[in-house]
């Protein structure tokens, strides 16, 4: 029998090739295999017939109100405040490593027996023996994830799989096709799984049009509604000037979006609240480690300059371009473990 044979592990899948892959390898590896649909918005066949051509038992779980009011309700009520939210950070923290994790405690096969969780994210697990089980980034730092999956419980960590977190996507695709899976050639995913064309500001309030002001307060303009707008923005602006102008504050209260040039916008102090610590023995004043305050920027230096139950406060080497107010910081130690990371917010001093 080999090492694996038996042990059972519930995988989460959509039918895109990511999932599909991952449940695949594992059924190679001779886990035992189950495919878990989580219908979140509508019912979804795709991975169903994945798993009948795996030869793999299925099974749905519903989740469509859990994912609207911890997911879309969060979503639109931060944009509709002038923030950035990051929808796909509260899915993995709150429905897939959440609520589905605690349904299947309770569903069968799953229900009191130790089984692992799986996903087709592209991050690892960092298993050494003695010492807890470690979020990392994945290999192909291009197509890490690893960011939108701070929020894991760090107790979990140790029954959690990502089987392609050594992978790259061509290897992926190519696994799929040399399986013979339907969904090898499938394009993958939005990036807001639940905008409707494309479009999220359709899922929102009607907004109020208010005031587009300089730092100064002089009166640049009129805006259609703060939820158009992010720190950093650029394009869409409709304001002439002769220097590139750029968000750099939006005021909810006042209704007002505030445009300055891009030098305004740097900040070398970042303060977010909310910390989620994956390795709290790292969170200590005066320790060095990297940041990344979006999905898509670069690891930077940083030095940790306070630490708060509430609060962490950051400096990095170089002054960050626009961080946002909901958006995420996530640190990471220089072997590429994800150490923790919390919410973006304003810190009184930072500007």
């Amino acid at each position: 029998m080999r090492e694996n044979e038996k042990k059972r592990v519930a995988v989460l899948m959509s039918g895109g090739v990511d999932s599909s892959v991952a449940a695949y390898l594992l059924a190679q590896e001779g886990y035992a295999v189950v495919g878990v649909t989580l219908f979140l918005l509508d019912e979804n066949e795709l991975a169903k017939n994945v798993c009948e051509q795996l030869g793999i038992p299925f099974l749905a779980i519903d989740l469509r109100r859990e994912f609207h009011g911890c997911v879309i309700e969060r979503f639109c009520r931060a944009y509709e405040r002038g923030l950035t939210p990051n929808p796909c950070v509260d899915c993995n923290e709150k429905i897939k490593f959440g609520a589905a994790w605690e349904r299947l405690l309770e569903a069968a096969p799953f229900a009191g027996e130790d089984f692992a969780l799986a996903t087709g994210h592209y991050a690892r697990i960092v298993r050494t023996p003695g010492a807890p089980a470690r979020l990392a980034r994945a290999l192909d730092t291009a197509r890490d994830q690893s960011y939108f999956l701070y929020g894991v419980a760090r107790e979990r960590l140790n029954r959690i799989l990502f089987p392609l977190g050594t992978l790259t996507k061509d290897e992926v695709r190519a696994l799929a096709r040399d399986a013979g899976l339907a969904c090898a050639e499938r394009p993958d995913s939005m990036d807001i799984c639940f905008s409707m064309e494309d479009d999220y500001r359709k899922l929102l309030a009607q907004d109020t049009p208010g005031p587009i002001v300089d730092l100064e307060g002089r009166r640049l303009g009129t805006h259609p509604g703060i939820s158009h707008f992010t720190l950093g923005q650029r394009r869409g602006l409709g304001i002439p000037a002769k220097t590139p102008l750029y968000v750099v504050a939006i005021d909810p209260t006042a209704n007002t979006i505030v445009l300055a040039p891009r030098e305004s916008a740097y900040q070398e102090r970042v303060m977010m609240e909310n910390p989620h610590l994956l390795v709290p023995e790292a969170f200590r004043e005066g320790t060095r480690a990297f940041a990344k305050i979006r999905s898509t920027g670069s690891l930077e230096p940083c030095t940790i300059e306070s630490v708060r139950p509430e609060y962490i406060v950051a400096r990095f080497d170089r002054p960050q371009f626009a961080p946002a107010p909901l958006q995420r910081m996530v640190f990471y130690d220089a072997s590429d473990i994800v150490l923790g990371g919390g919410e973006i917010c304003v810190h009184p001093n930072t500007r």
